[in-house]
């Protein structure tokens, strides 16, 4: 992830956690579907204009926690995490949510993956590790394992 990228995912994020925690809190006693924007601005403290500045609709908090998680951890195994430091990041992350992300998978709106949580995406992360940080060249043999590792 280029620089750029990782400020504008950061941007805001006060607001976005807000949000993220009012929406996790109402997703108890409703559905993902259900719940209104206005109710989520209530809680969060946030209005409605920054709501709609930050996602565009309420479904798109869900692909933000994704996406934050992904680049802050799996993102960064090989380069600044080991492993065992980036799945636990992941991993533990978004358990905190478990909540919210229970509610989501629950939804009839059709929720596609972001374009960060992709094996594409998982891919191309793992081989600019292997070829940028380690120095590695990519052969076809690893080329085809890291395909099939990132495909999981």
């Amino acid at each position: 992830m280029k620089c750029s990228e990782k400020i504008a995912l950061n941007k805001n994020l006060d607001e976005k956690f807000a949000i993220l925690t009012a929406m996790s809190e109402l997703l108890q006693e409703t559905s993902l579907d259900a719940l209104k924007i206005s109710s989520i601005c209530e809680l969060s403290g946030v209005s409605k204009t920054t709501f709609y500045r930050l996602f565009p609709n309420k479904y798109e908090v869900v692909r933000w926690l994704l996406r934050v998680y992904s680049s802050e951890g799996l993102d960064q195994i090989g380069r600044t995490l080991t492993w065992r430091e980036g799945l636990h990041y992941s991993i533990s992350n978004l358990h905190k949510h478990h909540t919210f992300i229970s509610a989501a998978n629950r939804t009839k709106h059709a929720l596609e993956a972001p374009q960060e949580v992709t094996c594409k995406h998982r891919q191309e992360i793992l081989l600019e590790t292997i070829e940028q940080y380690k120095k590695v060249e990519v052969t076809e043999k690893l080329a085809f394992q890291v395909e099939a590792w990132a495909c999981l």
